[in-house]
């Protein structure tokens, strides 16, 4: 993204939530002053796409509010709002995000209402999809490739459904080759809507020459206190190409060192509970 990106204050605004990294269609209209900040996170119609009806239960939480009418084909990356209608134009034109098949994206949302999360469903376009047209039922897969699902019921009562702000999921991308579209839906327990973002995809070209490292190995907490931990970690016995080390805390913070540094001292919170690593070329 752009070092001019804006950072939507979603705190206080009166609507809902939206993905911001990467930047999704709205996001990017939001930062070009296409739409306000209330349009941005307005993306919501009926939840359970891919279905057409209302008054549906979900059937993981038959307890949850029944739902509104999804959105209608052709306006899909509107979720049916007038503001914003844009969104649902056809083409090739729209801002895209780099990536490769197969690659782990991670993806952040930002809310700006309480509301007690069901599930987060991924959907792609097909294969031979047409971006010439508007997105329909028929240009996505039926199926989501990717869910994160809240599985507490009955939602009443229950505040730990509300979402952290922000909150990122480490999606595990299908394969692709150039221009897809990605449909990001957030579905919630306590009322019949969800919340649609569309984000344009790039997929390109997998560098696949020469040979690509192992996963490390020996990852330690070395030290630990207060307010940091020492991590450190044996190199892989195949380390040809080793570009960098991705460590995710708690899926909302990712930082890269270099391939040639086996350790890294990180600043915690004492909630602090989980740290990964990843290698990558």
């Amino acid at each position: 993204m752009s070092s001019k990106t804006k950072v939507a204050t979603v705190a206080g605004s009166v609507r809902h939530g939206h993905v911001f990294s990467p930047a999704s269609r709205a996001n990017f209209a939001w930062e070009e002053g296409l739409i306000d900040e209330g349009a941005l996170n307005q993306r919501e119609a009926g939840k359970f796409f891919p279905h057409r009806e209302a008054g549906l239960t979900d059937p993981f939480a038959a307890d949850d509010v029944k739902n509104s009418t999804p959105p209608a084909d052709g306006k899909i990356a509107s979720a049916g709002q007038l503001t914003g209608a844009f969104l649902d134009n056809p083409g090739s034109h729209w801002r895209k995000h780099e990536v490769t098949s197969r690659e782990t994206l991670s993806v952040s949302w930002g809310f700006s209402a309480v509301h007690k999360a069901r599930r987060w469903n991924y959907f792609i376009t097909k294969a031979d999809w047409n971006p010439d047209q508007v997105l329909t039922r028929d240009q996505f897969e039926p199926t989501p490739f990717y869910m994160v699902e809240v599985q507490i019921q009955p939602y009443w009562g229950r505040d730990d459904m509300i979402p952290a702000n922000p909150t990122t999921h480490q999606v595990p991308l299908p394969n692709r080759e150039g221009y897809h579209v990605m449909l990001a839906v957030w579905e919630v327990a306590d009322t019949s809507m969800g919340f649609y973002q569309v984000v344009d995809l790039d997929f390109i070209a997998r560098d696949d020459s020469g040979e690509r490292p192992d996963s490390p190995t020996g990852l330690a907490a070395r030290e630990v206190g207060s307010s940091e931990v020492v991590l450190q970690w044996d190199a892989p016995h195949s380390a040809a190409a080793l570009k960098a080390y991705r460590i995710i805390r708690n899926g909302t913070m990712t930082v890269e060192v270099s391939g040639s540094v086996l350790g890294y001292t990180d600043s915690v919170e004492p909630a602090t509970t989980s740290l990964h690593h990843q290698c990558h070329r």
